[in-house]
């Protein structure tokens, strides 16, 4: 899995890339509430500095997480 930050350039601050391919999601530091940014991108493109999954806001990652287990399912993986 491949995370990246922008540091706030934008809104849509962190990027995620599950799987190593094109297909990924940008997320806000509130993804999680209705006005947060959650999309699907494919292809996704980095966007800022490789950081650690750990290095997320908890709540950014258990949103991240349960995007992926959704795409997973959606793929029957």
């Amino acid at each position: 899995m491949q995370v990246f930050d922008n540091g706030g350039a934008t809104y849509d601050r962190y990027t995620v890339i599950p799987f190593g391919n094109e297909e990924g999601f940008y997320l806000s530091h509130d993804c999680d509430m209705p006005n947060g940014v959650s999309m699907y991108a494919a292809p996704c493109y980095p966007n800022g500095e490789e950081i650690p999954f750990s290095s997320l806001p908890a709540n950014v990652q258990k949103h991240a997480l349960a995007r992926i287990a959704t795409l997973c399912g959606e793929y029957g993986a």
